[in-house]
């Protein structure tokens, strides 16, 4: 249940914009105050949607900061609100029931803009590696969200394996590939995630990408 306090913040907030509410100043710890409004198109009921913020960078094999994940449930008009944010850049996630909406945002102490999320249908995700000694009882994470898969220790040279994370919401997303040999991250595939469809990544050994998790543009 929403403080008083948590709910004035959200009201003056929300006041102060129309379909694009702001995130920034509004705690003087240095932290951050994000709030935010869950639209429909077709008619889905927006109220008990749960939102939540992780960190971009963060993968269930993780710590966080102190308040850097959190969820709540947007209320009858779709507005939600997350106060004492660590400052970073985070992944707002919004999930009912089938549909979902997802969104990279930074949490500063200055005003920034946070688009308003639609609610969609959601996506899936198929995973493809090409086994070898450097990825073999590793990895597979989705950055910002808890899912992941983990990679067998045995393996037949050349063997492709195949994982399908479902259920994710429409947004761009990073999947990330550790590598317990080296102790490292050996690559970041990026992908969008498209409402009722499937997207694919493939890694091969030879077509490491660029590392770090990417953010909407």
């Amino acid at each position: 249940m929403k403080t008083r306090l948590q709910l004035a913040i959200a009201m003056a907030i929300l006041a102060s914009c129309s379909n694009d509410p702001s995130m920034g100043t509004g705690s003087q710890t240095g932290n951050a105050v994000m709030a935010g409004r869950i639209l429909s198109t077709d008619g889905t009921k927006v109220e008990g949607t749960v939102v939540t913020i992780l960190p971009l960078n963060w993968t269930p094999t993780q710590s966080a900061k102190a308040n850097a994940i959190q969820s709540t449930l947007a209320d009858s008009a779709g507005a939600y609100v997350f106060v004492n944010v660590p400052l970073d850049t985070y992944r707002i996630e919004a999930i009912k029931e089938h549909r979902g909406w997802s969104r990279t945002i930074r949490a500063t102490r200055d005003s920034a803009k946070v688009p308003s999320g639609t609610l969609g249908h959601l996506g899936r995700l198929l995973c493809e590696v090409e086994m070898n000694d450097t990825v073999a009882g590793g990895v597979v994470e989705l950055y910002g969200l808890n899912k992941f898969w983990q990679l067998p220790a045995a393996y037949t040279p050349g063997q492709e394996l195949k994982h399908l994370f479902d259920s994710l919401p429409p947004g761009l997303q990073t999947v990330r590939i550790w590598s317990p040999s080296r102790k490292a991250v050996i690559s970041d595939l990026p992908v969008r995630i498209v409402s009722d469809s499937m997207a694919k990544v493939e890694y091969e050994q030879w077509g490491h990408d660029v590392l770090g998790p990417r953010e909407d543009d």
